[in-house]
C-alpha cells in the first residue's frame, strides 16, 4: 500500500471514529474537561509514536516546535472539538453536521487558496466545489 493510500485511509477512518465518539459523549460532562481528557490521551499516544516516527537534526524540544503555525493549530483543534460536541448538543445529526462542516470548510479554502495563496484551479475543480455544494442542499433535504 502506498503512503498517499494508507494516510488518507488512516485519516477517513479517524473522522469517522471522531464523529461517533463525538456524537456518544454524554451530554452532562464538561466541554472543556472532555477535550483537556481527549488530548492528554491523544498525548501520551503521540508521545509513543514519537520513537517510532523520524526526527529532523535537533528537532526535538526545539523552538521549531514552537512556530505559530504550530500555536494556530493548537487554537484550531480546540476550536474544531468544542464546537462538535456543541453542535452534536445542540441536536444536529452525524449525518448533516460533518456533511455541512466539510462542504464549507471546503468552499473556505478552496476560495483561499485561489484568491491567497494563487493555487490554479481548472473548471472543473470550480464545478467540483458547485456539485459539492448541490450535494449538501441533498443530503439536508433542501433546507
Amino acid at each position: 500500500m502506498t503512503p498517499a493510500l494508507w494516510s488518507i485511509l488512516l485519516t477517513i477512518a479517524g473522522i469517522v471514529l471522531y464523529h461517533l465518539a463525538q456524537h456518544s459523549i454524554p451530554s452532562d460532562l464538561n466541554p472543556a474537561a472532555v477535550v483537556m481528557t481527549a488530548y492528554g490521551i491523544g498525548a501520551v499516544l503521540c508521545l509513543g509514536l514519537m520513537r517510532l516516527l523520524p526526527w529532523t537534526q535537533g528537532e526535538m524540544l526545539t523552538r521549531r516546535l514552537l512556530h505559530p503555525s504550530i500555536l494556530f493549530l493548537a487554537v484550531a483543534c480546540a476550536m474544531i472539538e468544542l464546537g462538535f460536541i456543541w453542535v452534536y448538543r445542540a441536536g444536529w445529526g452525524v449525518a448533516l453536521a460533518q456533511p455541512l462542516v466539510n462542504t464549507a470548510a471546503t468552499v473556505l479554502l478552496t476560495l483561499i487558496g485561489y484568491l491567497v495563496f494563487r493555487e490554479a484551479l481548472s473548471l472543473r475543480q470550480w464545478l467540483g466545489v458547485v456539485a459539492s455544494i448541490c450535494g449538501l442542499w441533498l443530503i439536508s433535504g433542501g433546507r
